[in-house]
């Protein structure tokens, strides 16, 4: 009869631990889970101020003041400027709404007159009604997540605090914790910062740049709401695949239905030959920036990350899935 393996008293508290921690963690992480993009925020802007918390304490600044000094700084660089871009699009589709028949009438006289010229039909199982049933669902959202995003604002900024004013021991502490060799931990510090700074700073300031690009074409050729879709060709440019497409195409097609015909033209070849190769240009420009993330990673972390994340999922979800390969990566040379 074949030998009867034995499980050995040492790996059998060690599963018997391990269970314990996978369900604890459970019950402590499933009740956040709609808050836990506050805690992603704070670790992303822990890492991008840590380095200046490091100077001000240097210069003898008290860690609670140079800890409220990059709060408020971080404040007007970052959480202005996203909240300004969230509520333009928040007004913009509320308009939509409330004139959801003018803007049907308007997208389907685009469509009409697009396929005049293409010569092809696209519009056959087109339905206007469900324009309006899609935006009030979108603005009916945007109103029940206010709150979330007010608790997800103050946890970000709660956490950022005392991470901020611990910078000296949070390195450490997370050493003790985490399964790791030395060298895999300062190899996972390394990499996770390098992420972090390509999708938290980089991608960005990529689309950003892109929708700058954007909007003096639409300056240039009186294209109407210019401020609304640089705000759309901003936050389309992050996305793999779709780019700045998501907000040039509706414009030119509106400017169609406008007879603005020699203008749209101009903005349609602007484009693509200004907007869609600046892209390229400004990436080389901050390759030192930017980390090696292939294409499907973001896509992937796109569709994962605005779900779990909402607007934010933008950038937590190329980081998400990117930490999720590193981890695998390193377990597999720790353990095998």
């Amino acid at each position: 009869m074949p030998e009867r393996q034995i499980i050995k008293p040492l790996l059998l508290r060690q599963l018997f631990t391990l269970a314990t921690i996978i369900l604890l963690a459970i019950l402590i992480f499933t009740p956040l889970r709609p808050y836990i993009s506050g805690v992603f925020g704070a670790i992303i802007m822990y890492i991008l101020t840590v380095g200046w918390m490091r100077k001000l304490v240097s210069m003898r600044w008290k860690r609670w003041a140079a800890a409220t000094f990059l709060l408020i700084v971080t404040v007007f660089i970052v959480l202005l400027p996203i909240g300004a871009i969230i509520l333009l699009l928040t007004n913009r589709v509320r308009d939509v709404m409330h004139n959801s028949d003018k803007y049907t009438y308007m997208l389907e006289s685009s469509i009409a007159r697009f396929e005049n010229y293409i010569g092809f039909d696209i519009s056959t199982k087109f339905q206007g009604s469900n324009l309006e049933g899609m935006i009030t669902s979108l603005v009916q959202g945007a109103a029940t997540n206010t709150l979330d995003f007010t608790i997800i604002i103050g946890l970000m900024y709660f956490t950022l605090y005392y991470m901020l004013i611990n910078f000296d021991t949070l390195k450490e502490s997370l050493r003790i914790y985490l399964p790791f060799s030395n060298k895999n931990f300062e190899r996972l510090s390394v990499e996770v910062t390098e992420m972090i700074k390509s999708n938290a700073i980089a991608i960005p300031l990529v689309a950003l740049m892109q929708g700058v690009v954007a909007l003096l074409g639409f300056w240039i050729f009186g294209a109407p709401n210019a401020w609304f879709w640089f705000a759309v060709t901003a936050v389309g440019s992050m996305i793999p695949f779709v780019g700045t497409a998501i907000g040039m195409l509706p414009v030119i097609l509106i400017m169609f239905s406008q007879g603005q015909n020699f203008e749209a033209i101009g903005l349609a070849i602007y484009g693509v030959a200004i907007v869609g190769s600046t892209d390229n240009v400004f990436r080389i420009v901050l390759q030192k920036s930017l980390a090696e993330i292939h294409p499907l990673i973001t896509l992937f972390g796109v569709v994962i990350g605005i779900p779990l994340f909402g607007f934010l999922g933008l950038v937590f979800g190329p980081l998400l899935v990117s930490l999720f390969l590193l981890m695998a990566k390193i377990y597999k040379e720790e353990y095998y």
